[in-house]
């Protein structure tokens, strides 16, 4: 179980209860001070299969639930496979961005040259 601290992932480690009246309140939290702050009767929570997630920064979108929950779908193993291909992949994307870049600054640069020149895009003085 976890909630969403903006796009930081938090695991909900200890519950508390309280009451309302005649009903009984259960509190999760991530932290056993939080936890004892909501409530009365602190105990920990066991360690469920997505605590790797604690601490997690998810993409910012505007659903970060949806993306934190589609993580956790996803698995660790295949999350983090999905890293390493994104970060094996990131080099190359940056090389052709950085190529287009320069072709656009020598096309600006042979621009204003003609222009000193005198020269117009037709090839007329």
């Amino acid at each position: 179980m976890f909630r969403m601290y903006g796009r930081i992932v938090e695991i909900l480690r200890y519950q508390s209860t309280s009451t309302d009246g005649e009903e009984t309140i259960t509190h999760y939290a991530p932290t056993q001070e939080e936890a004892a702050a909501l409530g009365e009767n602190v105990q920990p929570l066991p360690l469920e299969a997505d605590a790797w997630m604690d601490g997690l920064e998810v993409a910012d979108v505007p659903d970060t639930m949806a993306e934190a929950l589609k993580i956790r779908d996803m698995g660790q193993t295949a999350y983090l496979a999905l890293l390493k291909r994104q970060e094996q992949q990131a080099p190359e994307a940056l090389h052709a961005a950085s190529a287009d870049l320069m072709d656009l600054i020598v096309d600006q640069e042979l621009r204003l040259a003609l222009l000193e020149l005198g020269v117009t895009e037709g090839g007329e003085t």
